[in-house]
């Protein structure tokens, strides 16, 4: 073996180590796993996002019945129920934006899952 500008050779001839390369090449894999450890962090907080983003739409689901049985309870008071009906229309129009900006948000966050897997 003999060596000649950072590369090894063997005695006949052929390159058995070049010092630049095999350096580059192992500081490629580290920095591809710790690439691939913080993809996978971020897929599981996006996975915890979707699961925290579900009981918030259950709830919201729920939040919308109870509306329309206050709305219709209001209607059967009759007057003395008319500013119940107002609130009733409130909570029920915010509880209907809320669902729709927490779905976006599931979207988005599986969205980014399908990102993140295709680059790993």
């Amino acid at each position: 073996m003999h060596e000649v500008g950072g590369g090894v050779f063997d005695p006949a001839g052929e390159l058995l180590f070049l010092e630049g390369v095999v350096l580059d090449y192992e500081a490629r894999k580290r920095d591809e796993a710790e690439s691939t450890a913080r993809n996978a962090e971020i897929a599981a907080h996006c996975r915890t996002l979707v699961s925290e983003t579900r009981p918030i739409l259950s709830v919201l689901r729920e939040l919308r019945i109870l509306a329309i049985n206050a709305r219709i309870e209001a209607a059967r008071a009759g007057q003395a129920g008319a500013g119940f009906a107002v609130v009733s229309g409130e909570v029920g129009r915010i509880a209907n934006e809320t669902a729709v900006r927490a779905t976006k948000v599931a979207e988005l966050t599986e969205e980014l899952q399908k990102l993140l897997r295709s680059a790993a």
